[in-house]
């Protein structure tokens, strides 16, 4: 997944419905490289909705969300879930692990495992 681009995250003009719900109209939102990124809103605005999008978790009704300048959808979701990551909110985190394996893992996985590799990233 490596196209050059200055945009990280990019919706064009996304909807999401789900039956008669609307829950994302019409959305844009372009996010630099190296951004940091807070969505806020009331329940059920369409925020996690919309970060599910990213890794392909969910697709829009209509409307493109590109990752690195390539549409989500024309990339292969475990390539494209290893290239990217994400903290959203609750716990996400595997209980058995610590928070340093937690972070490591996909990176451990990437790394072919090689440990030391995987330490100096985390």
């Amino acid at each position: 997944m490596s196209e050059t681009t200055d945009i990280a995250i990019e919706y064009r003009d996304v909807t999401k419905a789900y039956g008669e719900k609307t829950v994302l109209s019409h959305f844009d939102l372009r996010v630099p490289k190296g951004e940091f990124l807070t969505i806020v809103g009331s329940s059920g605005c369409g925020k996690t909705t919309a970060l599910k999008m990213v890794n392909r978790l969910i697709g829009p009704t209509s409307g493109d969300v590109l990752v690195g300048g390539r549409n989500v959808r024309d990339v292969d979701a475990i390539e494209l879930r290893r290239s990217i990551g994400y903290a959203i909110q609750g716990s996400v985190l595997f209980p058995h692990m610590t928070v340093e394996e937690n972070v490591s893992y996909v990176p451990h996985l990437l790394n072919k495992r090689d440990r030391a590799r995987t330490e100096r990233a985390v």
